[in-house]
């Protein structure tokens, strides 16, 4: 309900799946994409909205939820790009759709 606004990354991870898989561009630009489609979901969530997060061994801590929701979108592009995670997939992806590699 309006007590819990919520970003979802579904569309932003779609389209990037699509990316990987169409035979142009790099890995880079697709992932580039996820990160602004993603932090764009991030701004249907209020400004001034926080979030009660609880972690084991530590005392539940407010945060601010538009602001962990583009941390996140930022991390998920770290771990693709940073991290190479996502060569692999991209790679496998070119393989299987594109007559490139």
């Amino acid at each position: 309900g309006p007590d819990h606004p919520a970003a979802s990354f579904k569309q932003a991870c779609n389209a990037h799946d699509v990316c990987y898989q169409t035979c142009k561009g790099d890995q880079l630009s697709c992932d580039e994409k996820l990160k602004t489609d993603s932090i764009a979901a991030c701004q249907s969530i209020p400004a001034d909205h926080s979030t009660w997060v609880f972690r084991l061994g530590s005392l539940p801590k407010l945060i601010n939820t538009r602001e962990q929701c583009e941390k996140t979108a930022n991390r998920m592009f770290m771990v693709l790009n940073d991290w190479g995670m996502g060569e692999s997939a991209f790679n496998l992806r070119r393989q299987q759709y594109c007559q490139c590699c």
